[in-house]
């Protein structure tokens, strides 16, 4: 309270400070008994009269503040020539004159009424709109919820829709939703209506800013093609010259979302739902609408009740539509980015590209972790983060015990230690006078734990050993360890003439699967590089065209999403892209103008020290001249 008096106190003698009148010092020439001094009242402080710098006594003259008027005596007068006086003039608004009326409104009463007066004007009001073209339309919605069973809970919500320029040059586009219940639109139409994205941006010819709920994306390399959801700051500008535009990236943001591949085989004539989740357990994800890319055999597919499938994104299932039937031969992909809410996760992607008539240059840097302190749904203990510095890389020591001591309860589904054999197992027990355990069966895998479940009762699942390695659960929390995953791409394109271009891409990335551990550090440097060369042999009614394209990705490199063709495993018949990758491709290419064209491609790939394959492509496309 006292520091309040003391900051309000200050504040005053700040502005009155600043609000005192400045001290003026004048000149006057005596020719009468009467100076007057200013336009308006001038203050009693500090008020002082001089003759050639001699402070002249106050009882020689009378002085009338309010309108500014010095008198001097009669005897006083004849002495003096000139004078000059040191006061202070108050602030115009306290001196000047306030009316209810304009005196030039009011007209002397006399018998000629024909002339009338109005105090009013005709002029309509203009209306003050600094921002003229904007326009903005939405809603604001109260409510009031009560119960027999529950106090008055006020409820409210905000739509507003804001598009307009704020001036000549700038452009405002945003969306600002404020509900209590964020929901997702679910994938029954080709286009989605994002309820929970909220976004302001301004724009101009050559820079951009989005803050909110934006998209960040790159299709520009192959080493980093990603398109992300997130809620954060992005900005972009252009620089442009006579020979060269520059253009700038830079952006940070909380990760909404974590990129997921999910692949499996269709059922004879079941159109679904597929669930989405690991496939292997009953996990529960939320998938971010509109990030989904749904394969069959390496086609794309589209969203919607006229087009292929629709999907749920809230319990994520995928439902095929009756027009496109699943049979049992069909290879379903299926990518999405889902709601991990285990740690805040942040990242930050910024660019520079440089292009000149031959040359392009342009730099990527991508950053995307866990924040290890800042855990949301999963809170460690010392021992767990114990267990995750000790684990490495390897998921399966990422294990903590889950059984502690717990009182009795009807409630609650617990269970006693038994001596089995040499080993100690958990059984369900509803006796109050065991040593209770309260515990958490997690799933391990087919024929990896040793506890399956037995039955299903109103306040839950009761498990049961079976023996080691003949079930499905174990009494296990997984843990998740937060990570980190930097990449860099260096890209360059240059065109020495015009029939020959060359590219270059080269990429490092820093993949630390655990940020807790120091164990098998040495693994997460990655390296790829990728040459490309396209040379024009032949020019005249016929083209022919060669190319050459080296591609070498290293075994520890990682990418935020998926490099290769979706159906690249199945192309060159593999199982699993594990060691290094090294693919060449040559080929030549004949076309003309009519469109006509045959193509030769060989392709070698060596996958780590225990794959090589070869690959021979020829196709072509005739137009017979009419």
């Amino acid at each position: 309270m006292k520091k309040g008096f003391f900051l309000v106190l200050f504040f005053l003698t700040v502005v009155l400070h600043a609000q005192s009148p400045a001290t003026k010092l004048k000149s006057f020439l005596v020719k009468n008994d009467t100076i007057i001094i200013d336009s308006v009242s001038i203050s009693s402080f500090d008020f002082k009269v001089f003759k050639n710098d001699s402070l002249i006594n106050p009882s020689k003259y009378s002085i009338d503040f309010s309108k500014a008027q010095l008198i001097f005596n009669n005897s006083t007068q004849n002495k003096l020539d000139s004078v000059k006086i040191q006061y202070k003039p108050y602030p115009k608004f306290l001196t000047r004159k306030y009316t209810a009326f304009d005196k030039k409104l009011i007209v002397p009463n006399n018998q000629n009424s024909q002339n009338l007066y109005s105090l009013t004007t005709n002029e309509s009001k203009k209306i003050n709109n600094p921002f003229e073209g904007l326009n903005a339309v939405g809603n604001i919605t109260r409510g009031l919820t009560i119960g027999n069973n529950q106090n008055g809970v006020v409820n409210s919500s905000l739509n507003l829709q804001i598009a307009g320029k704020i001036s000549d040059k700038v452009t405002l586009k945003g969306s600002i939703i404020d509900t209590n219940i964020p929901i997702q639109e679910n994938g029954n139409t080709y286009k989605l209506n994002q309820f929970d994205r909220v976004f302001i941006e301004l724009f101009s010819k050559n820079w951009k800013i989005t803050a909110g709920d934006i998209y960040l994306n790159n299709n520009e390399t192959k080493y980093l093609n990603f398109n992300k959801k997130v809620s954060g700051l992005a900005v972009n500008a252009t620089i442009k010259n006579k020979k060269s535009v520059i253009n700038l990236e830079a952006s940070g943001a909380v990760v909404r979302g974590k990129y997921k591949k999910v692949q499996f085989v269709g059922l004879e004539g079941n159109q679904g739902p597929y669930k989405l989740n690991d496939l292997n357990n009953n996990t529960y994800i939320l998938i971010l609408s509109g990030t989904e890319k749904i394969y069959v055999n390496g086609q794309l597919l589209k969203r919607g009740v006229n087009n292929d499938y629709t999907i749920d994104y809230n319990n994520a299932e995928l439902t095929f539509n009756i027009t496109f039937p699943i049979t049992a031969n069909m290879r379903i992909s299926a990518e999405f980015q889902f709601t991990d809410n285990v740690f805040t996760r942040f990242v930050t992607y910024n660019n520079i590209y440089y292009k000149s008539k031959k040359l392009a240059v342009s730099a990527y840097f991508y950053n995307e972790n866990d924040a290890k302190n800042q855990p949301l749904e999963q809170n460690l203990t010392d021992a767990q983060k114990q267990i995750l510095a000790n684990a490495g890389n390897d998921l399966t020591k990422m294990v903590s015990p889950s059984a502690y001591v717990d009182a009795y309860s009807d409630n609650k589904i617990l269970y006693k230690k038994t001596l089995l054999g040499t080993s100690e197992v958990f059984e369900y027990s509803t006796n109050k006078n065991d040593i209770l355990y309260h515990v958490s069966f997690s799933f391990v895998g087919e024929n990896l734990g040793d506890y399956n479940l037995k039955e299903v009762i109103a306040i839950g699942k009761v498990y049961e050993y079976i023996g080691e390695n003949l079930g499905n659960y174990n009494p296990i929390i997984k843990l998740i360890a937060p990570n980190k995953l930097q990449v860099a791409v260096f890209k360059a394109n240059y065109q020495p003439s015009v029939k020959t271009s060359i590219q270059a891409e080269t990429a490092f990335s820093i993949n630390d699967a655990n940020l807790f551990s120091t164990i098998d550090d040495e693994n997460n440097n990655g390296f790829a590089t990728q040459f490309n060369w396209n040379q024009i042999i032949y020019s005249k009614k016929w083209e022919l065209k060669s190319q050459l394209s080296l591609d070498y990705i290293d075994a520890y490199f990682k990418s935020v999403q998926r490099i290769q063709n979706i159906e690249f495993n199945r192309n060159w018949n593999i199982v699993n892209l594990t060691g290094k990758q090294q693919l060449i491709t040559t080929g030549l290419q004949l076309n003309n103008q009519q469109n006509s064209s045959i193509t030769y491609e060989f392709e070698n790939l060596l996958l780590g020290n225990s794959f090589t394959g070869n690959k021979h492509k020829l196709f072509g496309n005739i137009i017979p001249v009419s």
